[in-house]
């Protein structure tokens, strides 16, 4: 890396609660590099709708450590902290080697998890500003 900030930041998620500290550390990593965030959820197929507001609520944790109003809008929380937050649910599928990690191709990596949801998901987002 080279001293260089990361320009995006990934955080899957299962939206338990559980996971909310691995959040929390992701959302402070991207405000303190002005990255962007991406959260990634991967729905059961039997899911019948999108629930955005199942997704940590980003404005609500800033304004708790004091880095935004309480008040203030999506649009304004971006431009005052320079984030941008992409939320992504996608429901995976019966496809062949969708069932195995292991069976997709580079599993075990970044890529290769990627490569999985890439071959193996289709889905919604929400590419908004800070929500």
């Amino acid at each position: 890396m080279n001293g260089d900030t990361p320009k995006s930041i990934v955080h899957p998620t299962d939206l338990s609660f559980a996971s909310q500290d691995a959040f929390a550390h992701a959302l402070r990593i991207a405000v303190a590099c002005k990255s962007m965030l991406h959260i990634l959820h991967i729905e059961a197929p039997e899911t019948e709708e999108e629930d955005w507001d199942r997704f940590p609520q980003m404005r609500e944790m800033l304004a708790r450590w004091k880095m935004i109003s309480p008040t203030a809008t999506r649009a304004e929380a971006a431009e005052q902290l320079g984030v941008k937050i992409v939320k992504a649910s996608v429901e995976s599928e019966s496809l062949p080697g969708c069932d195995d990690a292991s069976s997709a191709t580079g599993a075990g990596t970044a890529a290769g998890a990627w490569t999985a949801v890439g071959a193996c998901a289709a889905g919604t987002v929400d590419d908004g500003a800070v929500s």
